[in-house]
């Protein structure tokens, strides 16, 4: 049985020794941030504020420093059980031994349990958004739907991108998806994303190398129809 955390917007004041607004009021000492309605409404010192919103819970004792919350700008939640496996090898034969045979076996399910558990982590750090690309080559799963699954358990906010490859060349001996099979995903995680306020969608793009001609130009046409932006590895 799946729980859904109450992640709607709450009434909160959020105290800190110091918050750092990154803005016009530069650093606060003993400061708080009233949220409210799943916004920020109000910035000042914590006797302030506290003294008009006397019924509104707090959260933090004053000692922590409060700041923006932080964006992870590339992440692969594919890789979420594959945690220092491999460490030791060079990049292309970490791809080739840990990375590619692992995401063959990848299904939505297991996208889902890992997303909710690297979030965890995440939020732990003070991330707050997040920039994925799942990766998997498993042609009987749209395995990167489950990363969609695992966002809404967590309310993590997100970009989520497929970042599918058809010529794995030197990185493994089995044939890559469909050119087909890819953008049919591609559009399914398009639409899982939906109308969900936290969530944002981009066409991802593993690497350049790992395109045949044909997946690039139907990819890049589809881009210029839906007009979607693009998530790729330029190194």
């Amino acid at each position: 049985m799946e729980t859904t955390l109450n992640t709607g917007p709450r009434d909160t004041l959020v105290r800190g020794s110091w918050v750092l607004t990154m803005g016009p009021l530069g650093a606060l000492r003993d400061g708080a941030v009233h949220l409210k309605g799943g916004e920020i409404v109000a910035i000042d010192s914590y006797d302030k504020l506290s003294a008009t919103l006397r019924d509104v819970p707090v959260v933090g004792d004053g000692n922590g420093i409060v700041v923006p919350g932080l964006v992870n700008t590339h992440t692969h939640l594919s890789e979420a059980f594959l945690a220092g496996l491999g460490s030791e090898l060079p990049l292309f034969r970490w791809g080739q031994e840990i990375v590619t045979p692992a995401g063959r076996c990848l299904t939505g399910d297991m996208a889902r349990e890992g997303t909710v558990l690297k979030v965890a982590e995440l939020i732990r750090s003070g991330v707050t958004c997040i920039n994925d690309m799942f990766v998997h080559g498993n042609p009987d799963s749209y395995a990167s739907l489950g990363v969609v699954d695992g966002l809404a358990l967590t309310g993590m906010r997100a970009i989520v991108s497929f970042g599918a490859e058809d010529a794995v060349g030197g990185l493994s001996d089995t044939k890559g998806l469909s050119v087909s099979r890819i953008l049919d995903e591609q559009e399914a995680l398009f639409e899982a994303v939906g109308s969900n306020g936290l969530l944002d969608f981009r066409y991802g793009i593993g690497t350049i190398l790992g395109q045949s001609d044909e997946l690039l130009t139907a990819g890049t046409a589809l881009c210029q129809d839906r007009d979607w932006g693009i998530h790729t590895h330029l190194a």
